[in-house]
């Protein structure tokens, strides 16, 4: 072979280095300034190779994360792959074990509708609550979703765009031990994301299966063993290695 042949090695070489530094630089980027400001970055760089990102939801994230943040109203806030999702402290719309909004959470749920009134984007909706509170806790926070959902179908929302749910005390957000503990009994109001362009059917599977586990967990909790193993197996169809699911049917044939 002569030495022209390998003239390759060298700039391959060099390429592959710039492009593992490249990516070191995104992967530190999203701990330097969070998943907002990360994406944004993600979004202009894949437009410049003429790929479709939905920029303007991006964007609609720093505004609403922004807005919400300096009103501290916040309890938390994700950009997720197929939402986005702010985090409400329930004191903040609901008196305890109640189902009426405050006057206070009219005005955030206002500042909300005016930004999702002229998108096609849904609304996800979701009432949590803590094992505390067991006196109907499930019942209890898929009241106050639906509450929340009344008030945007009232001012025109088209309810096929909104999706309520309670989910109890199915997912807590903070141990027990944890001072935040109590900030588990929230309202979460998501605004879903187009994910057409990113091609990730996980997720889909994943919102699924938890929906499964919530329901499995529910029936668990009534004693209804044959509909919870049911729920636990419709997850094992779509991830035959989910131990969660096998632990649940595993206690409930012993």
């Amino acid at each position: 072979m002569s030495e022209k042949s390998h003239n390759w090695i060298v700039p391959y070489g060099n390429l592959m280095t710039i492009l593992m530094i490249f990516f070191l630089l995104l992967y530190a980027f999203t701990y330097l300034t969070g998943r907002v400001d990360y994406e944004k970055v993600v979004a202009s760089i894949a437009k410049g190779f003429g790929r479709e990102i939905p920029y303007k939801e991006v964007e609609l994230a720093e505004y609403l994360e922004d807005y919400f943040s300096r009103k501290q109203l916040l309890e938390g806030f994700k950009l997720e792959p197929d939402r986005i999702k702010l985090i409400f402290s329930i004191p903040l719309f609901f008196e305890t074990g109640s189902t009426k909004l405050k006057p206070q959470a009219v005005e955030i749920l206002n500042d909300i509708y005016l930004v999702v009134r002229d998108i096609p984007n849904n609304i996800i909706i979701e009432g949590f609550s803590t094992p505390e509170r067991n006196d109907g806790e499930y019942l209890l926070s898929a009241q106050r979703a639906l509450e929340i959902g009344k008030f945007f179908m009232k001012k025109g929302i088209d309810p096929l765009r909104i999706v309520l749910k309670g989910w109890g005390s199915g997912v807590l957000l903070y141990p027990k031990d944890d001072p935040r503990y109590e900030f588990n009994n929230r309202v979460e109001i998501s605004i879903a994301r187009d994910v057409s362009t990113y091609k990730e059917p996980l997720s889909e599977r994943l919102i699924k299966m938890r929906e499964y586990y919530y329901y499995g967990q529910y029936y668990y909790r009534q004693k209804n063993f044959k509909k919870a193993s049911e729920y636990f197996e419709k997850i094992l169809k779509i991830d035959p290695s989910h131990w969660k699911a096998r632990q649940m049917l595993k206690k409930m044939k012993n």
